[in-house]
């Protein structure tokens, strides 16, 4: 097994990224990505959020593989899951894991996860998710289903993340969306056309 325990690199040096995989090498911008989208998130959102753990299927026992968890009103086993939220519980910390071998298909090193965008896009979903459910659990009590309100969250923190981060992208769609008006219907004329031909025969 190896094992890796590090504050990241960002402004905000809580929480600790762990690694710890079985015989699994994990692409070598994962890290690096988990850490900037944490330091996307307010602070004050991670207060009390000791551990963010990064593992592989393989790490888990049998037994905590066949262990259960609710989403929703239905109950999955563990294997099932990108991550989960541990809520603190006597000596041991609030924590976070996430499942790199479910988050990430393939080998995470063709030419596209070059960009930081896909490599954001991988994980920000559900890291905020679970993040959601430590706001939820600690900070902002909620009497709604818990990953209802995670999913709320986790639609917040993302808004708040790539709108900061990648503001160009929004600048840019407001300067093509007109265009797209005006000229889109005229473009997708021909396809539509072949299509119905398509349809019909």
């Amino acid at each position: 097994m190896t094992e890796r325990s590090r504050p990241h690199d960002g402004y905000n040096q809580s929480p600790l990224i762990q690694e710890a995989y079985t015989d699994f090498t994990p692409a070598p911008w994962v890290r690096t990505a988990v850490a900037r989208l944490l330091d996307g998130i307010p602070p004050t959102y991670l207060t009390g959020l000791k551990i963010v753990a990064l593992t592989n299927s393989s790490s888990w026992n049998r037994s905590r593989r066949r262990q259960k968890i609710f989403v929703g009103k239905r109950k999955v086993s563990l294997q099932e899951s990108r991550g989960c939220y541990h809520r603190k519980c006597e000596d041991r910390p609030a924590r976070i894991e996430i499942v790199v071998d479910l988050t990430v298909f393939g080998d995470g090193k063709g030419w596209w996860f070059r960009r930081k965008l896909v490599q954001d896009l991988f994980f920000a979903d559900v890291l905020f998710h679970e993040v959601g459910h430590h706001i939820h659990r600690a900070m902002v009590p909620d009497h709604r289903d818990p990953e209802v309100v995670a999913d709320e969250w986790a639609r917040k923190l993302r808004e708040i993340y790539f709108r900061h981060r990648y503001w160009y992208f929004r600048a840019l769609s407001a300067i093509l969306a007109p265009a797209w008006k005006l000229f889109g219907k005229r473009l997708m004329k021909p396809f539509e056309v072949e299509m119905s031909k398509a349809d019909k025969g």
